[in-house]
């Protein structure tokens, strides 16, 4: 993840579920290239009570509320890559194109914003999660989660999320360096017409 640009410095949180009952979640404020297994922090799913040497990621409700809602995930990321922060930035749910669905699902939703790491972060991630299973969620002005049945999987949808908030993002900008839309109106007409079943950007 390091390597790709999926995340920076110590930002960004991964977990695994061990048990029924519990996962295991990177500490708090750790370098990624030098955490070994014993710094890892086990908790609850059910109270979120944890144990180890560490603290962990001041993230662990996003984490713990995705295992409570879906006994098939086993590995959620929290990243701040790129592209998908990008498009989180907009505060909207994000359309992939038809080629991403099988992976990523029809809609990416985006979570209204809350400060990182707060109650209200997670009530607002609990209202998505009452409504849809998603494999993949924004977080408005914030980055992305991304779940999946195991760490693989979770990397596969990390990587095709953002390939897929690349090809949207140009998709767009291409639309407008050849002069397709110059004004707000023209711009609303233009995606009205090219995307009628979409949301309009």
């Amino acid at each position: 993840m390091l390597r790709e640009g999926l995340i920076y410095r110590t930002w960004g949180n991964f977990s695994i579920r061990i048990s029924q009952n519990s996962f295991l979640i990177t500490p708090s404020g750790l370098n990624y290239q030098q955490i070994t297994p014993s710094d890892l922090v086990e908790l609850s799913i059910y109270n979120g009570r944890y144990k180890g040497l560490n603290s962990p990621s001041s993230e662990r409700e996003v984490h713990r509320i995705f295992y409570q809602q879906n006994p098939n995930i086993n590995a959620v990321f929290h990243t701040h890559q790129i592209m998908a922060s990008i498009l989180a930035s907009r505060g909207r749910d994000f359309l992939p194109a038809q080629q991403w669905h099988g992976n990523l699902g029809q809609v990416v939703p985006c979570c209204a914003y809350a400060p990182s790491g707060s109650a209200k972060m997670s009530r607002n991630i609990k209202k998505i999660l009452r409504k849809t299973t998603p494999k993949a969620l924004l977080l408005a002005n914030h980055g992305a989660v991304i779940c999946g049945i195991n760490v693989e999987e979770a990397l596969k949808r990390t990587r095709l999320l953002e390939q897929a908030c690349e090809e949207y993002i140009a998709r767009q900008a291409s639309a407008f360096s050849e002069g397709r839309v110059e004004n707000a109106q023209e711009r609303l007409e233009y995606f009205k017409k090219k995307y009628p079943r979409r949301r309009t950007p």
